[in-house]
């Protein structure tokens, strides 16, 4: 009975000072304090006081820890949680036209990832209705992102933030280094870049007129004649031949 106690007050003795010597930080997987905002976002609105009547730009800023990213508005894996800006509704404030800027390409654990790090803008404009009273006014907003690093991912969080907005005469601009910078955002409508074909085609049209078109088929012909010589057209050759040669009995035909 001794001895059972003598190892057990050993083993408890070991357990002790490992904790001591082992800071919790370093232990995998668990990065910072679970429960701390690895984002803080904001809003800000562009001029002092708005007139009813009229639109105006206004910004989300996120900044995240550093250390950390967020998956961008628009990941490159479908199962990852995209960044993500919405909006109450309000009478007579309506917010539209979102953008959100490129992502950063990394390389985490093998694959290519979107993400953004440090301070993001994401940009929308606010139209103010022309029936609206003057007062103060806080648009409510929520921005969905998750935050991850190199050896984690955190739960996905959804900040509920407020644009405050004043209506009233028209005020003064605010914030000109976020506002009177060019917009890096892309409208989540703005349309497609037209095909390289598209770009090849003009091309021809507008360096020979009418004559592009006639270049175009050309091509597309030899193209097309070319790539009937491939090797994965041969083994179509003999079914090709039997099809013809059957519908006809006759041998000569055949």
């Amino acid at each position: 009975m001794r001895k059972f106690n003598l190892a057990l007050f050993i083993a408890v003795l070991i357990v002790g000072v490992s904790a001591r010597v082992i800071p919790t930080s370093a232990a995998p997987g668990l990065g910072d304090d679970p429960g701390r905002d690895l984002a803080e976002v904001s809003a800000i609105f562009s001029v002092t006081s708005a007139a009813p009547g009229k639109t105006y730009d206004a910004v989300a800023v996120v900044d995240i820890v550093p250390g950390w990213h967020i998956n961008s508005a628009r990941p490159t894996q479908d199962y990852l949680i995209a960044a993500m800006l919405a909006f109450d509704t309000l009478p007579g404030l309506t917010p539209h036209n979102i953008g959100y800027p490129a992502g950063k390409n990394v390389s985490l654990a093998g694959e290519s990832m979107s993400v953004y790090d440090g301070r993001t803008i994401v940009r929308f404009a606010v139209t103010i209705d022309d029936s609206l009273a003057p007062g103060e006014y806080t648009l409510p907003l929520r921005f969905t992102y998750q935050a991850c690093n190199d050896r984690e991912c955190r739960a996905p969080q959804t900040p509920e933030i407020g644009l405050k907005i004043t209506v009233g005469e028209e005020g003064d601009p605010v914030s000109s280094a976020i506002f009177g910078a060019a917009a890096a955002a892309t409208p989540d409508e703005a349309p497609a870049e037209s095909p390289a074909a598209d770009s090849d085609l003009q091309r021809l049209i507008d360096e020979y007129g009418a004559w592009g078109y006639v270049l175009a088929l050309g091509l597309a012909f030899i193209t097309g004649l070319l790539l009937s010589f491939s090797p994965c057209t041969y083994p179509m050759v003999p079914i090709t031949v039997s099809i013809f040669a059957g519908q006809d009995r006759s041998v000569g035909r055949g």
